[in-house]
């Protein structure tokens, strides 16, 4: 089942913010209707509302935690991050900061160590102190 719905960029940006809510609310009226079959996503375009991601956009949890285990062997500091991308769900909802062990919303089995972040923080800080000093 497929369900498609566009605006042009004259549209008044009230209905620009209700639109993306409807996509959301009738692809789970599809779900609903058709459940054995795979759920509901954007065509050509991840819905950035979509609350379970990591399987509707990677197919299963376990195939999504293989792809951040690939992610964190190759990007151990997690500097490449973007919205609803592999290894996003290890920081804050805008991505400015990663999520910190013993946080109520650290992810179980978080890949990436925090100690390698606090080393980047770190190296940072000593590159800025010393930038400022010249």
């Amino acid at each position: 089942m497929v369900y498609a719905q566009g605006w042009l960029d004259t549209t008044p940006e009230d209905i620009q913010e209700f639109l993306p809510k409807e996509v959301t609310r009738r692809g789970a009226i599809l779900d609903e209707l058709s459940p054995d079959s795979h759920s509901s996503s954007y065509t050509n375009e991840a819905d950035p509302n979509e609350v379970n991601w990591q399987t509707i956009f990677f197919g299963s949890q376990t195939i999504y935690n293989q792809l951040k285990a690939i992610k964190y062997r190759y990007d151990p500091l997690g500097l490449f991050v973007c919205k609803n991308c592999v290894g996003s769900d290890d920081w804050s909802s805008d991505l400015n900061c990663p999520i910190t062990p013993g946080s109520s919303t650290t992810p179980k089995n978080s890949a990436a160590p925090t100690s390698i972040k606090f080393s980047l923080t770190l190296s940072f800080m000593i590159l800025l102190f010393f930038l400022l000093l010249h």
